[in-house]
């Protein structure tokens, strides 16, 4: 009798040792984060086009059970079919850049209704007029930051989340932008946790990397105690560009996360759910 339980014990120990292995399925306690260019719906994309990935690319990144998600390049129906997909306690604040309403790409961020509360939120412009639909400065198309102050349920503390998608083709502008970004940071008092996190068309040797480390912004990759996943995140569709890193979540005042996860198919290869990956990071809380 004696044996079968210390064999019941065992097998207890080996399934649970195994399920860790299960590539971003267990992490520890704490919030997890992500951060997810989700490519607009396009039929050029044929095979890649968004009904054929839309489901791939949910159930993979809830695998990581995210609690807070910023998302880029989603259109007003790709908004819809992310609310159908998602579990239902899962609310979002965004709106479309073009009109301040649906029309444009949407840079939502959603978050677990059971866990956090919105207290305030907004979206202004990555120009040098804010509060209207407008682009500046060498900017291709009009950018958005997306922004929600969440009060966690249990506790009362407060973390403000900001997600962004800077412009493709201006430089100047993805460095004003970024330093918009920051300056509205910077202006909510009492410094309580706040993420910038989103799709920065940057590596991290461009401008708006700079404008953030000089103002004390921690990159979650460089300070994460564990990594996991390539370093790039835009393989694109065909997996050729396995280094190019420009999807990025800085941080404040919390400590350093416990793992980032870039994520995308177990053996990083064709097919992905998106034409970027992931970025997927868990913080103490």
């Amino acid at each position: 009798m004696q044996l079968k339980i210390w064999l019941v014990l065992a097998l207890f120990l080996l399934i649970a040792w195994v399920s860790k292995l299960v590539y971003g399925k267990v992490q520890r306690a704490g919030l997890m984060v992500a951060s997810y260019n989700i490519r607009f719906d396009t039929a050029k994309d044929g095979s890649n086009a968004w009904p054929n990935r839309k489901k791939r690319l949910i159930g993979e990144l809830m695998s990581h059970q995210p609690v807070i998600i910023g998302l880029q390049e989603v259109l007003h129906h790709q908004l819809q079919d992310v609310k159908e997909l998602l579990p239902a306690h899962f609310k979002y604040s965004g709106v479309g850049r073009e009109d301040g309403a649906t029309k444009g790409e949407y840079a939502p961020i959603w978050y677990d209704s059971t866990l956090f509360e919105a207290k305030q939120q907004g979206t202004f412009w990555l120009s040098e007029t804010p509060n209207m639909p407008s682009k500046a400065w060498d900017a291709a198309l009009p950018r958005i930051c997306t922004w929600v102050a969440l009060q966690h349920r249990s506790d009362g503390r407060l973390l403000w989340v900001f997600n962004t998608h800077l412009d493709h083709q201006g430089a100047l502008a993805r460095e004003k932008s970024t330093a918009l970004i920051a300056d509205m940071a910077a202006a909510i008092p009492d410094n309580p946790p706040i993420l910038i996190l989103g799709d920065f068309n940057s590596t991290p040797q461009e401008a708006p990397h700079q404008v953030l480390q000089q103002q004390g912004w921690l990159d979650a990759r460089a300070t994460a105690e564990k990594r996991e996943g390539p370093v790039g995140t835009f393989p694109d569709f065909d997996g050729q560009r396995p280094e190019k890193r420009i999807d990025f979540l800085y941080y404040k005042n919390l400590p350093p996360p416990f793992i980032y996860i870039v994520d995308g198919p177990p053996d990083r290869q064709p097919p992905f759910a998106s034409d970027h990956s992931a970025v997927v990071v868990g913080f103490p809380w």
